[in-house]
């Protein structure tokens, strides 16, 4: 189940590239594709399908091309090498700031 205004993150990071096998793995990529594309939620009862509504933003992370459809692509590239000291200059009131927002 799933609220609305609820942000759904996808991890694509740790798809390889070849044939993927699972028992449900057609099924959870039409999921997943539903919630995506048609903003619902698919149950199966088995015995009955029921489509639920729902308005939940979806964030996909990928390090190519994602596999469902996305409205809108968004690259980010890195303009210089990361700093691993910098997380250390980070105010605490800040911090807290963004674990209120988030």
């Amino acid at each position: 189940q799933i609220l609305n205004s609820t942000i759904v993150l996808f991890d694509e990071t740790g798809m390889q590239e070849g044939k993927s096998e699972g028992e449900f793995l057609v099924e959870n990529m039409t999921g997943i594709s539903s919630l995506i594309e048609e903003q619902c939620i698919r149950y199966n009862f088995q015995y009955h399908q029921q489509k639920f509504d729902c308005s939940s933003p979806v964030i996909i992370v990928s390090t190519g091309r994602s596999v469902f459809k996305v409205a809108t692509p968004l690259p980010i590239v890195t303009t210089k090498e990361p700093n691993a000291d910098a997380l250390n200059d980070i105010d605490d009131s800040l911090l807290d700031e963004f674990r209120a927002f988030f």
